[in-house]
């Protein structure tokens, strides 16, 4: 059974540190923080489409993210109709009351404003002692798709489907050649969460160079897990809480401790831990498949008939 390294087949980036997160960033008015509402200012947002533009045309894509977008030259190839603000990864938040962890897709609460005011700021912007305030940091990776995961907390890391914009350094990001649906599987996985706080960094942090050395199987159902992790994000775009974890992450699970080469006891002993290490967070999961269980029994058992007493 093959194994290998993260790091050996993906890279590993820490994202953007603007410096001044105020004068740039935008959020969702639910989203924890007080930077200004993106409801006033929806006009200005980059569409998919313009995202797929930057993204398909790598001179573009460099452009942009060198010199950023013109709000004012219809002439320029940077010019967006002057929209000028897109998607800003910035880490997610879990909900352990529900068994809820911030994987596969979340939708982005967070906005940076990436007009050229504002990269050549960015880039300029010197601190009180006089260095750079910001840290303009593995740009050649911005616009590009990836895995961003939180690398800070109790319940990290936690992995997603970026937005394919700019990344923060709260949401440091993966990038990869094999099969990205695959490898987010993989990543998700139990196995891997006992991999990594065990044998990488126990602590509530999973940091850049550490996750390069978690391991990673070498052969696994890549179609199986990618079928599944495709069917979760489209749920998850309908209901951004939809309860994975007693659904297809158990198939996904399966696979890896399958790939993994994982007898009885060894998978008893993952999930052991991990209900251990969580037990909040096991416990509502635990309690959602007995709800649900319970649901598919009633929904299935026959109709009961009246009977003359």
């Amino acid at each position: 059974m093959p194994v290998v390294k993260l790091g050996q087949i993906a890279e590993v980036k820490q994202g953007l540190a603007t410096g001044d997160n105020d004068a740039y960033l935008f959020q969702n008015p639910a989203a924890r923080g007080t930077y200004r509402s993106i409801d006033d200012y929806h006009q200005f947002l980059l569409t998919d489409a313009d995202l797929t533009r930057i993204q398909v045309d790598n001179a573009l894509r460099l452009s942009v993210i060198e010199h950023g977008i013109s709000t004012d030259d219809p002439r320029s190839d940077r010019y967006f109709s002057g929209r000028y603000i897109v998607r800003h990864d910035k880490g997610g938040e879990s909900d352990v009351e529900t068994g809820w962890l911030p994987n596969y897709y979340v939708e982005t609460n967070y906005y940076i404003d990436w007009s050229e005011w504002a990269v050549n700021r960015i880039k300029t912007l010197l601190a009180s002692n006089g260095r750079p305030a910001s840290r303009f940091q593995n740009t050649s990776y911005y616009f590009v798709k990836g895995i961003d995961y939180s690398q800070t907390g109790i319940y990290c890391p936690t992995f997603r489907a970026n937005s394919s914009a700019v990344f923060n350094t709260e949401a440091t990001s993966i990038f990869s050649l094999v099969n990205e649906d695959a490898l987010l599987a993989l990543l998700c996985s139990k196995m891997n969460r006992f991999f990594i706080k065990n044998f990488i960094d126990n602590t509530v942090h999973a940091s850049a160079d550490k996750l390069k050395e978690t391991a990673v199987v070498g052969s696994f159902d890549e179609n199986g897990l990618s079928v599944k992790v495709a069917q979760i994000i489209a749920k998850q775009k309908v209901n951004p809480r939809y309860d994975y974890a007693s659904h297809e992450q158990i198939e996904i699970d399966r696979l890896v401790y399958e790939a993994c080469g994982l007898n009885t006891d060894d998978i008893q002993e993952v999930e052991t831990w991990y209900a251990r290490r969580y037990p909040k967070l096991a416990g509502a999961q635990a309690r959602n498949r007995v709800s649900l269980r319970a649901a598919q029994a009633t929904s299935s058992a026959p109709l009961e008939t009246e009977t003359n007493a």
